[in-house]
């Protein structure tokens, strides 16, 4: 309920700017482009390589297209 609540406000405060939840993607894919292969998360000891910034991104832009 609470999230359904803060997609409802984060879109009227974008529509107040005559925006949308594509001009966020557009941002984002932007940032994603230019973020390198940074590690947002460290792995654990003898873990893989740990969560990398452009995964998080590609996830949160795979979210916000399925709205």
């Amino acid at each position: 309920m609470e999230d359904d609540a803060c997609k409802d406000h984060v879109r009227l405060m974008l529509k107040r700017k005559k925006m949308g939840l594509g001009d966020v993607v557009g941002t984002l894919r932007g940032y994603s482009d230019d973020v390198g292969d940074q590690v947002a998360i460290d792995p654990a000891e003898g873990e893989g390589e740990g969560l990398k910034t452009r995964d998080i991104l590609a996830a949160l832009i795979g979210y916000l297209e399925s709205l």
